[in-house]
């Protein structure tokens, strides 16, 4: 067999091609083009050697489609086929192609689909129905892995080498995501709602960043998921207390961001206890609460805000509130029960 040792300038030239298509696909909210993902999914079934399915029933999401499998099947009697209609052709790619191509590819394709699609989108869904879902095959959300086999099948030829996964590719064009067992398949509709940030990032501060046809829905500000009424809650109706009692920080910055830092602090009795440059130790007292609870304010360099992070109490300057944070001062984590 010819190996293939480095890519032409047309196949160059072709990776930003294979990027955009199914950055596209990854991305695309129009309804799940039926009949040729339900072509897609017998192709599948086939080139893994097994039987088409019986039936396929379409779900208006990843969720409700993991639900619908769980409350109509018995485990037990029906074998899941993920691992074989997901056959992985990695190893019979990489005979044929250097380790120089491979990385090309890799670095063009691959990373930058799953940089906007993966990472920002796939992911997020993943992690919110994993206990449903979590034999999933995914779909349009796997757009990253099918762009960089569509490659190699499609410009440098490599028809044999990728025909296990040409059945998952058509999937990715026209649907979401399969559950597929022995006897019948589950199909997910697309996300028909998709908001994002100028950095790719899930992003919404009236609503869903991401939602599905049924309703199953994903709230996020700035990447960071959310609970409902944190996004659709005006933020002057958002409670000052509440928001520093948050425990997870990316949370919390985001909700001081929606509200703004100097309106947060005009509703809870504050001092400043020490200054440094763009730093601020705040003494910050929680009226019917805890008195005298620090908090340093910072700017968070990653989107040029500030943002107040609770410190040790015993911190009566800001280097020593910076020094704790960094594991220096002291052994206390950030504990969001000071506050109740």
């Amino acid at each position: 067999m010819k190996t293939i040792e480095s890519l032409s300038p047309s196949q160059t030239a072709a990776l930003a091609e294979y990027r955009d298509k199914w950055i596209r696909i990854g991305l695309c909210t129009d309804p799940s083009n039926r009949p040729d993902a339900e072509k897609a999914i017998n192709a599948c079934y086939r080139l893994a050697g097994l039987k088409e399915p019986k039936k396929i029933v379409w779900c208006q999401s990843p969720l409700s489609q993991g639900l619908v499998r769980a409350i109509i099947l018995d485990k037990g009697l029906m074998k899941n086929l993920r691992a074989s209609v997901r056959a992985s052709v990695r190893d019979s790619v990489w005979a044929s192609v250097r380790d120089s191509v491979w990385a090309s590819v890799w670095a063009s394709v691959w990373d930058s689909v799953r940089d906007s699609v993966g990472d920002s989108v796939g992911a997020s869904v993943r992690a919110s129905v994993w206990d449903s879902v979590g034999d999933s095959c995914y779909g349009q959300h796997d757009a990253n892995v099918l762009a960089f086999f569509e490659f190699f099948r499609e410009e440098m030829l490599l028809k044999k080498q990728t025909d296990k996964i040409f059945g998952l590719i058509e999937l990715g064009k026209h649907a979401g995501w399969i559950l597929p067992h022995a006897e019948i398949c589950w199909a997910s509709e697309r996300h028909n709602i998709l908001c994002r940030n100028s950095r790719g990032q899930l992003h919404n501060e009236a609503g869903a960043a991401l939602a599905y046809p049924d309703g199953y829905a994903i709230f996020a500000l700035n990447g960071v998921r959310m609970k409902p009424e944190y996004v659709l809650t005006p933020a002057e109706k958002l409670d000052a207390t509440t928001i520093l009692k948050e425990e997870n920080a990316d949370i919390r910055r985001e909700l001081i961001r929606k509200v703004g830092i100097e309106m947060m602090l005009s509703h809870l009795p504050h001092t400043v206890i020490d200054k440094r440059d763009t730093y601020e130790l705040l003494k910050i007292d929680f009226p019917g609460l805890v008195q005298d609870t620090r908090f340093l304010k910072m700017v968070n360099p990653s989107i040029g805000v500030f943002h107040l992070e609770g410190v040790e109490r015993e911190c009566n300057t800001v280097e020593q509130a910076i020094n704790w944070r960094a594991g220096r001062f002291g052994k206390v984590k950030w504990n969001p029960e000071v506050l109740t």
